[in-house]
């Protein structure tokens, strides 16, 4: 089988004859005498396209043969004219080739070996140290630089002699003991198997989106080429409206996010303070019951509920009984001087089809029950 794009990644359009197309599980595999469709390796996703009218979905490789994955039979030892998804296979070379310029500087500049790579709808490149926050800007910038240098790059497979001379990276070999090399001149040199760019430019941009430790180094996910537009794109509506809806322009919407959060917190310490008086004017209007109290109160957060409770406890010799709806079921929260509600919880849920509980003086939980059965129970059950 030829392999097209070995001696070409920009081959889109070609023809092949169709060698087999045998039956699997998910419909049929093709092998073809020559094609420029890569198959899934090295972290990057077989290519899509058409042979003849017939959708490739997938492409795959098995001992040295490229089978190509379709929903429908294809006759053989015919001639088929067949046509990449060009847009989806320029995508990639942007992306894989951008990984080469980032880890030969990441390699170059901190020491870094490339320990994994995934190429798909998210993008990860990992390395076996773990770089801080400043480096890794540092290492943007560097692959940035190295984009816009606009260097060729070349593929090509040297003899042994010639091999032993190339410091590259990923001493792997690719095809039947033979080493494809991908050069930078300047910026990497790597084994690699997949199609890459002619010049660094057609990267266009990269950018690291975020990062996390993983196994002793540090998994990065970037984006790269049309990739990082559509990231940059996507954000950039995302400020837009953000800014708008502030009235701030789109370079101080971080101070201005501050500033909202900021006014938001002094709202919420406001309407806590006004809850809690709430809360102490409702407890105070309450007289002082031998036996427990039921309630039913629902204009408080969580803090000036639990608050209401504490200071219910001490208008009752029994269980002071604090219900509130919610949009699921009703709430309890329930609180004793005198009893261990923990020990009490498992007998008021199983009466009242209840879902709580907790320790000590208070519990909490729901009902699904109503507020005039919860207080039928706790009327009938006085102490």
């Amino acid at each position: 089988m030829e392999r097209l794009y070995d001696i070409d990644s920009y081959i889109k359009e070609f023809s092949a004859k169709v060698i087999s197309c045998d039956e699997t599980e998910n419909g049929f595999k093709c092998v073809l005498d020559r094609t420029a469709f890569f198959p899934e390796q090295g972290g990057q996703k077989g290519d899509t396209g058409k042979i003849g009218d017939v959708g490739v979905f997938d492409t795959q490789i098995e001992s040295g043969v490229v089978y190509h994955y379709t929903k429908e039979f294809i006759e053989p030892w015919k001639e088929y004219f067949c046509t990449l998804n060009w847009e989806e296979r320029f995508l990639k070379m942007q992306i894989h080739t951008a990984e080469h310029i980032f880890s030969g500087v990441a390699h170059r500049l901190f020491g870094c070996e490339n320990t994994g790579f995934h190429l798909d709808n998210t993008v990860t490149v990992d390395f076996d140290i773990l770089l801080s926050e400043e480096q890794l800007m540092v290492l943007e910038y560097e692959t940035n630089k190295a984009i816009w240098a606009n260097k060729a790059i070349k593929t090509y497979f040297p003899e042994e002699s010639e091999l032993s001379k190339i410091p590259y990276r990923s001493k792997k070999e690719v095809y039947d003991g033979k080493v494809r090399i991908v050069e930078i001149e300047d910026v990497d040199f790597c084994a690699c198997c997949a199609p890459h760019l002619k010049s660094t430019g057609e990267a266009g941009l990269f950018k690291i989106l975020w990062w996390m430790k993983h196994k002793g180094g540090i998994r990065i996910f970037v984006a790269a080429g049309e990739m990082a537009y559509s990231d940059y794109r996507n954000k950039w509506e995302n400020v837009r409206m953000v800014s708008n809806l502030l009235s701030v322009p789109p370079e101080n919407v971080a101070e201005g996010v501050k500033k909202l959060n900021n006014a938001y917190s002094e709202i919420k310490r406001e309407l806590a303070e006004k809850n809690n008086i709430l809360a102490e004017q409702f407890v105070n209007s309450l007289p002082y019951k031998d036996g427990n109290h039921c309630v039913l109160f629902e204009e408080l957060n969580s803090n000036a509920l639990i608050n209401l409770v504490n200071m219910g406890m001490e208008k009752c010799s029994g269980m002071f009984v604090l219900c509130f709806q919610t949009e699921n079921a009703l709430r309890y929260i329930i609180g004793s001087n005198s009893l261990d509600m923990g020990e009490k919880a498992k007998e008021i849920n199983a009466a009242l089809n209840g879902k709580g509980g907790g320790r000590g003086a208070m519990i909490q939980g729901s009902f699904s029950a109503s507020f005039e059965d919860v207080k039928k129970y706790f009327e009938r059950n006085d102490i």
